[in-house]
């Protein structure tokens, strides 16, 4: 599939990006140039209660007043809103409005199987047999269903491994696939990136759910196969974006550059 040729909303220079790169209508050469953009629609004001200056979307500046926080305008709503200053001063609630408020608060205090809204069907765990409750969303959004993590785990490792997994070489034997699976130094490989990435995703910063990617994908460069500058940190999601937009095989470090560079809209 060849890519698109578009044009940079903010410098104007011509893009080359796959279709499944392009989420928005607005597209940016990079991040830089993102930011550049997005910074024509944020405005300086001062807050209404601290009176110290800050810097927001100008979507965020809806009604008269204006706050740095949410700590800044609650505070300031403890005395600007009291009395005649509120908004529902010197009005009564309707006998159909509090009766709808009886209602929600009725529901509201009710749990589980006694709230109307409850939804939870039983899902039998493929793994171990238990049944467990779960919202249809959870059910429909996956083929199999486990009770727990570990389940899951166990039943995974079964169903993309072998032949399913997407990553099977046909023409390796059986010693090659053992020699695979012990390759020595590369604990000390993944511990060493992880350190220096200080145990973070290098996209979105998180720490949760952290794994080792290799730029140049570890079944073609086999030279830098335990290379720590041929690795980066990213957490699962992000890594399965990546390979979702660029596939499972021939990854190169360019490809990640411009993985890097994309602006998340």
């Amino acid at each position: 599939m060849s890519k698109l040729k578009l044009t940079c909303k903010n410098c104007g220079k011509d893009v080359y990006k796959m279709p499944s790169e392009v989420r928005s209508k607005n597209i940016f050469c990079n991040r830089k140039c993102w930011s550049e953009y997005q910074s024509q629609f944020r405005r300086t004001e001062s807050c209404d209660f601290c009176k110290e200056k800050f810097t927001k979307s100008q979507s965020n500046f809806n009604g008269k007043h204006k706050f740095c926080c949410r700590e800044c305008k609650d505070e300031w709503q403890k005395e600007g809103l009291k009395g005649e200053k509120g908004n529902f001063y010197g009005r009564k609630h309707s006998v159909e409005s509090i009766a709808k408020l009886k209602n929600t608060l009725k529901n509201v205090r009710l749990s589980g199987q006694d709230n109307p809204k409850y939804c939870k069907v039983p899902v039998k765990c493929e793994e171990c047999g238990q049944t467990t409750l779960k919202i249809p969303y959870l059910i429909g959004r996956s083929k199999h269903q486990y009770c727990s993590e570990e389940c899951r785990h166990k039943g995974q490792s079964q169903i993309i491994s072998g032949k399913s997994n997407p990553n099977y070489n046909p023409n390796l034997t059986l010693e090659d696939r053992n020699k695979r699976m012990k390759v020595l130094g590369y604990v000390h490989f993944k511990n060493t990136v992880l350190k220096r990435d200080d145990f973070k995703c290098v996209i979105c910063n998180s720490k949760e759910n952290v794994v080792v990617h290799h730029l140049n994908a570890y079944h073609w460069d086999k030279k830098n196969r335990l290379n720590p500058d041929n690795a980066v940190v990213l957490c699962k999601k992000c890594h399965l974006t990546f390979h979702k937009i660029y596939g499972q095989k021939n990854n190169t470090e360019q490809q990640f550059k411009e993985f890097y560079e994309t602006p998340t809209l």
